[in-house]
């Protein structure tokens, strides 16, 4: 049972002592696949004021500053009227965002931007949400000094998510400015899986790898594609999988080898996708052999129609179909990972040093690097490779998905906007179960504050998932969504090194 707790919320508008240098800015954008963010509804008569729902607290008032002391930045440009390439905001919290301890004050201050000048509009509307299952809490409030306040707390280890829309006088969103879109978070170092795992999640995946030990992953086909970058050769492979299969019978991925390559002299990485259906990048690393790994077995290099049909047809929904999630064994991730594994296993068997094939042979050592980056989608792929599949020396993550799926929107925590309904078989694919296998080096380069698809608090459960073993990193960058940013927003580093047994 939730207890509701009593918010402590003060909001104001006020002067901005100083002159504020500060930069950047986000994207007020979610990626269109999935989404089911709402816009917030139109502001429509009367004075600005609260519209939260089921809270005790949250009045909108205004702070007056008096001479003295020093100067006061005004704002030079009415945004609604500014011709600036870029409006945004700039939003800071009184001190390191995620650094709070419960029940500790967290002050933000947001302030509206044109091509870095202070700007104005007539109304600020604000969205306040939390990990204490607390009611989402609107409001308006005036826009003119062009800087928007709010304190809050958090009585439990999680975030706070912080949104402010610039709006016009009726309280309608302004096209052309990006959201801010951030926040802040207590004690989250605390924050854990809510379900445990399957007590035969280990018994569950050694299965499924003896799947594929009678399946050499042999190189099907290699067609050579044009490069992006003259110093390397690009193909579309094929790479075999197993024949008993329900989504294909074939690994898909571009190639990419640097021209004239000594024996022994490259590393090896693997780069996995994020959600969707389409052709993919070439990668060209300098001093690797890179294999970019769709997530279906299908054909590269094609137009755009064939992903279009692809996407609607045969993969509508791939992972979010309730029948195929209602069993451990036709989860679609299943053989997504299989195939992923058994693309890493093509790497190692064709470049080493008994290579089957004469223009890879030798290129790479087992003393060289491989490496895996992969970002939301491409983030769960990379860590559950990485924890099956040994000889990793480095993973790099951006926004990795599918972390504590039991546990989004539950136990009063925010839901993500595009996570599959939670089944007992998702609980063998959760990248936090993953996560405490890990025995390679794990830098999580991007977690959005901003970010409700690969959710805060689900983003850190899965670096406190890993083991103490591991050195790890992870940037947690405000104003920031699943889509990233612009500009530099301000960034907040958690690291710990490997402890030495």
């Amino acid at each position: 049972m939730i207890r509701k707790r009593k918010i402590a919320c003060r909001i104001g508008i006020f002067f901005l002592l100083g002159a504020l240098l500060l930069g950047g800015c986000a994207t007020g954008n979610e990626p269109t696949v999935g989404t089911t963010e709402t816009r917030p509804r139109a502001y429509t008569e009367g004075p600005p004021e609260s519209t939260e729902a089921g809270t005790d607290s949250g009045r909108v008032t205004e702070e007056t500053t008096t001479g003295g002391g020093k100067q006061e930045e005004l704002p030079t440009v009415d945004i609604e009227k500014s011709n600036a390439k870029q409006k945004y905001f700039v939003g800071t919290t009184d001190k390191d965002a995620v650094s709070y301890k419960v029940g500790e004050e967290m002050k933000f201050t947001v302030s509206l931007r044109a091509d870095g000048a202070l700007a104005s509009c007539a109304k600020f509307k604000y969205i306040l949400k939390a990990d204490d299952g607390r009611q989402p809490e609107e409001g308006y409030a005036d826009g003119k000094t062009g800087v928007f306040t709010l304190t809050t707390k958090l009585d439990v280890p999680g975030f706070v998510n912080l949104q402010v829309i610039a709006c016009n006088k009726d309280g309608n969103e302004l096209s052309g400015v990006n959201y801010f879109k951030g926040g802040a978070g207590a004690e989250i170092e605390k924050l854990q899986k809510a379900k445990a795992e399957p007590a035969d999640f280990d018994a569950f995946w050694q299965s499924q790898l003896a799947k594929l030990e009678g399946t050499a992953p042999d190189l099907l086909e290699a067609k050579e594609v044009e490069s992006p970058n003259a110093a390397f050769t690009v193909y579309a492979v094929k790479i075999r999988f197993c024949a008993e299969n329900t989504w294909g019978d074939y690994v898909s991925a571009y190639l990419s080898v640097p021209k004239n390559a000594k024996a022994g002299a490259l590393g090896l990485h693997v780069n996995y996708n994020g959600a969707g259906v389409g052709d993919l990048t070439k990668e060209c690393r300098s001093g690797k052999v890179t294999l970019n790994v769709a997530a279906h077995s299908m054909e590269l290099n094609k137009p755009s129609w064939y992903y279009t049909n692809l996407a609607n047809g045969k993969l509508k929904r791939y992972g979010f179909n309730e029948e195929y999630n209602a069993t451990r064994e036709t989860v679609y991730f299943r053989e997504m990972i299989l195939r992923d594994i058994q693309g890493m296993r093509f790497l190692k068997l064709y470049f080493g040093e008994n290579g089957p094939d004469e223009r890879f042979k030798g290129l790479w050592t087992e003393k060289k690097t491989l490496t895996v980056s992969g970002g939301s989608q491409g983030g769960f792929q990379s860590a559950a490779v990485a924890a099956l599949e040994p000889g990793v020396t480095l993973m790099t993550l951006y926004c990795p998905w599918l972390c504590d799926i039991g546990g989004c929107g539950a136990d009063g925590r925010q839901a993500s906007t595009y996570m599959p309904a939670y089944t007992a078989a998702l609980e063998y694919y959760d990248s936090v179960n993953f996560a405490k296998r890990l025995s390679c080096d794990i830098y999580i380069d991007s977690a959005g504050m901003g970010d409700y698809i690969a959710t805060p608090s689900g983003v850190m459960a899965f670096y406190n998932s890993i083991g103490p073993n591991v050195t790890k990193r992870i940037t947690f960058k405000q104003n920031t969504t699943h889509a990233g940013s612009s500009g530099n927003p301000k960034t907040y580093m958690l690291m710990h090194k490997a402890e030495k047994n």
